[in-house]
């Protein structure tokens, strides 16, 4: 009969040393770099630095005329740093020309851009001329990914501190579209870490107030 008082020695495969645990950094990507753009920091080594206007096209689609399924926004509209909006109920004259968008457009508030205005609404319509209407030039640019980018804070500082006009201060295109942005290399075939890019909904980012996302 085994001893009672031996004390009990547990399981030993259990009790088996294991290599330690590789601690985790919090980031996804092995390796960062500085690309020396004030405002953005690290990125990952093997992403790019593009200027907006390379991958970004600035929509100037005017029209006087609402179709049916069409929505309006101004900038009362839009919520500041959210990107919800909400869309004008009544029926709606323009006095002067307004811009149209289609669905998987940005559109970025210039008027006070500090406000961060700026929304990807995932419907067409037209919109009030103090948007600019950005367009990926390319579906390897997710406009959910654009529209994060415009509305974070170091971007929204870099705009605002360019603007010019002292009552209404506005954002030129000019300046936004030479900024550099980093942008993930085209999503491998078959999937990985890489795959898509920043971003990773096809559907529209913004949420409409009220209605669905």
């Amino acid at each position: 009969m085994p001893n009672s008082k031996q004390p009990y020695q547990g399981n030993h495969k259990a009790t088996m040393r294991q290599p330690p645990a590789k601690a985790w950094t919090g980031q996804p990507y092995p390796a960062y770099k500085d690309f020396s753009v004030e405002w953005l920091g690290q990125v990952p080594e093997h992403w790019e630095m593009l200027r907006f206007k390379g991958i970004v096209a600035n929509v100037m689609d005017l029209t006087k005329k609402l179709q049916r399924d069409d929505i309006y926004l101004a900038l009362e509209h839009v919520e500041s740093w959210t990107g919800r909006f909400s869309v004008a109920k009544d029926d709606i004259d323009f006095d002067s020309q307004v811009k149209r968008f289609r669905a998987r457009d940005v559109l970025f508030g210039k008027l006070r851009p500090y406000l961060a205005k700026v929304v990807c609404p995932g419907r067409g319509g037209v919109c009030a001329g103090e948007f600019l209407v950005l367009r990926p030039r390319h579906t390897g640019l997710l406009p959910q990914y654009l529209e994060q980018l415009l509305r974070s804070k170091p971007v929204i500082l870099a705009i605002d501190a360019s603007t010019f006009g002292a009552k209404m201060p506005r954002a030129d295109w000019q300046f936004i579209g030479n900024m550099k942005i980093p942008q993930a290399p085209p999503p491998r075939r078959g999937g990985g870490l890489n795959s898509g890019g920043p971003g990773a909904r096809a559907d529209g980012g913004g949420r409409e107030v009220g209605g669905e996302k």
